[in-house]
């Protein structure tokens, strides 16, 4: 009896002291494991911030070399028109040889154009032109609109026909094709050419190739300078045709394909400029345009943490850039910190302090290397804000500046000139002498300009042989007039020849735009300067001239 009491009695204090070690043990694997899945989700937010960001410096990244690559493309059409600035245009073999040497760099560039104004009554004298040197067997043509049906053209007042194309080979089935017909082009080219800006055409296949990647078409109006510009009505009655710029988004974009997919990162390009928005990359169907839209961001293959869109500016719409990263992109950013603290603090809870000093360390090289890449950018940016040959602002800076220029006019009580000036002959110089030279002349023009300003004045190159001057802060305009008397003057002074022995020597004609405090309106003020400037051509170039007068003096004007 008392031996089975004493085996009672054992048992009875082996419960206790079990349940004093299991629940202990219990306590300590259930926060062990509290804390290291508290751990391991910390530690892949980390990671997943950091995946989101790089990708988003990427797709950025991305995204401005895309918009750099757009500008340079679309500044070509500024080129050709170059060309058209004379009262003759270019001959055919002229036109062919500019063309080669321009567009050699261009690949996304399928053709440039130029599509001359044609009454009804020189149909006849212009198709025999083309058959006589074996194009356009139909004359003048249309196209439907999905590119695939061409009929000959029916009598109408007036005809816009592809008269020369460039690369010819390729392009050969556009010639005599007019563009004017098509209905989702009327609106684009007719805006182009009241407003003398470029305009450019919603995404359409191309009758050169139909079930190719689809083109836009960018259109550079042309005008008689002999005739007034300086309303609508007028520029439409000036038109002598337009340079059309045959751009294929796809073929530029395949520029950055190589460095995409080894990223795994996936890439679509819409226009929405239109209400229903177009997509352009990857081309959804062959002869399809507007069936076949998808809006930007309606994918949700992929996270939206992992997604970035991007707008994209050409002249007269506006382009989304969207980039997605796969499945694969994320696997391969993904490194193994997490499983491996989830398992080491399973086993050892000081290893949580060890692989959290890592993973924070490796977060914070990250973020070291981020913002090296964002300085870098800033970097490049600011290279995209001057012109290359000259060192001067180009046309964005300029933009900027002129807005903090008249944004400030009415504090000042002052008033800004916006000039505008060419340089008059310089075809004849590139002709005679050749570009190398041209450059030189471009060059020492830019130098010359600069030691007549003002540090707060602006000197920026445009484009060509076209400079535009921005002189803020004037009271009264007799410094104006005298300051224009010494910039005509000084570059009228003859440029030596890197031989020693040659000079050439060029002239300027300056035309003026005032600014207005109740109007501030930049692409205005341009666009009268313009204006002013070829007025001063006509009057006999190495003149100024001040927009809405015959020849006044600044100081009566400004006063």
């Amino acid at each position: 009896m008392l031996n089975k009491l004493t085996e009672q009695e054992n048992e009875k204090g082996c419960q206790p002291l079990g349940a004093a070690i299991f629940l202990p043990a219990i306590f300590v694997f259930i926060l062990g494991i509290l804390l290291s899945q508290s751990a391991f989700h910390v530690s892949r937010s980390y990671e997943d911030e950091r995946i989101r960001a790089d990708f988003a410096q990427y797709a950025q990244t991305q995204s401005l070399r895309v918009q750099g690559l757009i500008e340079q493309s679309t500044m070509l059409s500024t080129s050709f028109a170059g060309l058209f600035e004379a009262r003759t245009q270019p001959s055919r073999e002229e036109y062919r040889q500019f063309a080669n040497t321009v567009l050699e760099k261009h690949p996304e560039i399928t053709a440039v154009h130029w599509a001359p104004r044609i009454p009804d009554t020189q149909r006849t004298h212009y198709e025999a032109r083309l058959t006589s040197l074996g194009l356009a067997p139909l004359g003048i043509f249309d196209v439907s609109e999905e590119a695939d049906t061409v009929v000959r053209a029916p009598s109408r007042q007036e005809y816009f026909p592809i008269f020369y194309a460039e690369p010819l080979e390729p392009n050969r089935k556009a010639v005599g094709l007019d563009p004017l017909a098509r209905p989702f082009n009327t609106i684009t080219i007719r805006d182009a050419a009241k407003n003398g800006t470029k305009d450019t055409t919603q995404p359409f296949p191309i009758v050169q190739d139909p079930d190719g990647p689809l083109a836009v078409a960018m259109y550079h109006p042309i005008y008689n300078n002999e005739k007034p510009i300086n309303t609508q009505t007028e520029r439409w009655n000036a038109l002598k045709g337009y340079i059309i710029l045959m751009l294929r988004p796809e073929i530029l974009l395949l520029k950055l394909q190589d460095a995409l997919s080894t990223r795994d990162i996936g890439m679509k390009l819409f226009d929405v400029s239109t209400e229903k928005p177009i997509q352009i990359y990857p081309r959804l169907g062959a002869g399809t345009v507007a069936a076949d839209t998808t809006s930007p961001n309606a994918d949700d293959t992929s996270p939206p943490s992992v997604k970035a869109s991007f707008p994209l500016h050409v002249p007269g719409r506006t382009w989304i850039l969207e980039l997605h990263a796969s499945p694969e992109f994320l696997s391969a950013n993904r490194s193994q910190h997490p499983w491996l603290l989830l398992a080491a603090l399973i086993a050892l809870t000081l290893m949580i302090v060890v692989l959290m000093a890592k993973s924070s360390r490796h977060a914070k090289t990250l973020s070291a290397l981020n913002a090296k890449l964002v300085e870098r950018q800033k970097v490049l940016d600011e290279l995209a804000y001057f012109d290359a040959l000259t060192g001067l602002p180009n046309r964005l800076l300029l933009n900027d500046r002129l807005k903090i220029a008249l944004s400030t006019e009415h504090r000042l009580d002052s008033f800004s000139a916006i000039c505008v000036l060419d340089l008059d002959e310089f075809k004849e110089i590139n002709d005679c002498y050749g570009h190398h030279v041209g450059d030189l002349v471009l060059k020492t023009v830019a130098k010359r300009l600069q030691s007549f300003l003002r540090e707060s004045d602006t000197a920026a190159r445009v484009g060509g042989d076209e400079f535009v001057l921005l002189l803020p802060g004037f009271s009264n305009g007799e410094r104006l007039r005298e300051l224009f008397l010494r910039i005509i003057n000084g570059i009228a002074e003859p440029i030596s020849l890197p031989n020693g022995i040659d000079s050439v020597q060029v002239s300027t004609s300056i035309g003026v735009a005032l600014s207005d405090n109740n109007d501030r309106n930049i692409k205005a003020i341009l666009q009268n300067a313009d204006s002013a400037m070829y007025q001063a051509k006509r009057a006999g170039k190495g003149q100024y001239c001040v927009y809405g007068t015959d020849r006044a003096s600044i100081a009566e004007v400004a006063d």
